[in-house]
């Protein structure tokens, strides 16, 4: 009972919060399952575009396709929809006949080079324009395309993925016990953005960051294994090592490496780029580095 002193009256006051507890419960309740419902729409989209086009070797017109069935299921913006269907060879085609130079028959806007079907590699030409986007400080320009590029990879993903449906895991000869070490190795290479020997603390501070705090931070290591493997070819083209190649540097495997020193690498690229981003995107991303490096100079 709460007693009013100014009108010598007594009021009763209910406490509301079982009743907010409740209507929480069933928000997030509904919330997970919205999550999952987006998490298999989306899940088919790439299925079907995987079974439809090869990312790894589609023409131009393949890929705008590809562009505009994932504007549709919104799993792409209108932003990178432009980049990727901005036809490089017509704009390649305009410049050597209106240069106020002469450009070389051989000059191409691509990264990389089609085959004799015009058709190419769309992961690789999008990682290649992401690195020379980075090699310019142009970091906007590189995760907009390397983006892409990951959205790519998610096709092509599906398209060599063996067992991705309760149907096909019904018709392989898998046991349950290896179809479940299957999943459990695949998620964990998905939601592993450390190596396994990281400390545990920073392992644990990884899981336990939203998922919008994790691509940050997914973004800003993928922007340092980028910049240790870009390269020019023959060509002048800029390319990135992937892991296999021969020539692949692990960031992680450096002589001098050390988390704390890697937090201050990411902590630069964010403050070079703090001119080009809203205001709680870069307080977020400080926020998730700081913290990042308060753990690892704990554990060195």
């Amino acid at each position: 009972m709460k007693v009013n002193a100014s009108q010598n009256t007594s009021t009763t006051v209910y406490s509301t919060t079982t009743n907010k507890s409740i209507h929480f419960e069933e928000v997030l309740m509904n919330t997970q399952i919205l999550t999952k419902e987006n998490e298999q729409a989306s899940n088919e989209v790439y299925k079907k575009l995987s079974t439809q086009y090869n990312v790894r070797n589609a023409t131009f017109e393949e890929i705008v396709d590809i562009a505009h069935a994932l504007y549709e299921a919104d799993e792409m913006t209108g932003k990178e929809v432009t980049i990727l269907t901005f036809d490089y060879e017509r704009a390649t085609n305009y410049m050597k006949q209106h240069a106020p130079t002469p450009v070389s028959a051989d000059f191409s806007m691509y990264e990389t080079v089609a085959n004799a079907n015009g058709k190419r590699d769309w992961i690789e030409e999008l990682q290649a324009r992401a690195a020379k986007a980075l090699q310019y400080g142009d970091l906007i320009g590189y995760q907009a395309r390397q983006k892409i590029a990951n959205t790519l990879k998610q096709i092509d993903e599906y398209a060599h993925s063996t067992i991705s449906t309760f149907d096909d895991l019904q018709n392989s000869k898998l046991t349950i016990e290896e179809a479940n070490a299957m999943v459990d190795e695949e998620t964990a290479i998905r939601s592993g953005l450390l190596p396994e020997d990281a400390p545990k603390e920073l392992h644990d501070y990884v899981h336990s960051l939203s998922l919008r705090e994790k691509m940050h931070l997914f973004i800003m290591l993928a922007v340092q294994d980028i910049k240790a493997n870009a390269y020019k070819d023959h060509n002048g083209h800029w390319k990135v090592y992937s892991p296999g190649d021969s020539n692949y540097v692990d960031i992680f495997k450096l002589p001098d490496f050390s988390y704390t020193k890697l937090a201050d690498l990411m902590l630069d690229d964010l403050e070079f780029q703090r001119k080009y981003m809203e205001i709680d995107e870069y307080e977020l991303g400080l926020s998730v580095l700081t913290h990042f490096k308060l753990i690892a100079e704990s554990n060195e």
